[in-house]
This record gives C-alpha cells, sequence and structure tokens, in this order.
C-alpha cells in the first residue's frame, strides 16, 4: 500500500514553480526575467530532492493528515506571498481599457 500512496505525494516545488514564481516574472522588466526564473530553481532543486524522502517518511509512519496539512500549509504561504507582492490592479488590463 505505501508504494501506491507514495506514487500520488504530491509535490510543492511545481506549485511555487508554475504559480507564484512567473507570476512575479511578468512584472519586471524583460532583461530581467531571466534572472528571477533562475533564482528560482535552486530552491526548485532542492524540493525535489527532499520531497520525496520527507513523503516516504510521513507516509511510511502513517501521518497523512501531517501530509495534508503540509500541503495546505505550502499553498497558503504561496498564496500570501504571490497576493502581498503582486499590485491589486493588473497594469496590463487597465492600460487597455
Amino acid at each position: 500500500m505505501a508504494e501506491t500512496a507514495t506514487d500520488i505525494a504530491p509535490s510543492p516545488s511545481p506549485f511555487f514553480a508554475l504559480t507564484v514564481a512567473p507570476a512575479l516574472s511578468v512584472h519586471l522588466p524583460q532583461q530581467r526575467q531571466g534572472i528571477v526564473m533562475g533564482a528560482t530553481q535552486p530552491p526548485v532543486v532542492v524540493t525535489d530532492i527532499v520531497t520525496p524522502v520527507l513523503a516516504g517518511v510521513i507516509l511510511g509512519q502513517s501521518l497523512y493528515g501531517a501530509w495534508v496539512g503540509a500541503v495546505v500549509a505550502i499553498a497558503l504561504v504561496g498564496a500570501v506571498i504571490a497576493r502581498s507582492l503582486l499590485p491589486a490592479i493588473d497594469p496590463e488590463t487597465s492600460a487597455a481599457g
């Protein structure tokens, strides 16, 4: 059963890599977007290494509530970061209208 559970364990790094980092990089000059995207790679790599180990420990001990709590906490942290760093009004849509 543990083998199938580890196959479905979500990784928090795709959430960060696909939502927060690109959302923040579009508000920078085009010349600096590559720097922002490159700066996100080391945390993503560390997360890719640590997440399977952490998931194996959590799932091996049947701590499913802790796993769900960790995923929810990571999602909330990403949402708070995005909300605090992104402007309230999208400058691209307000300039066009």
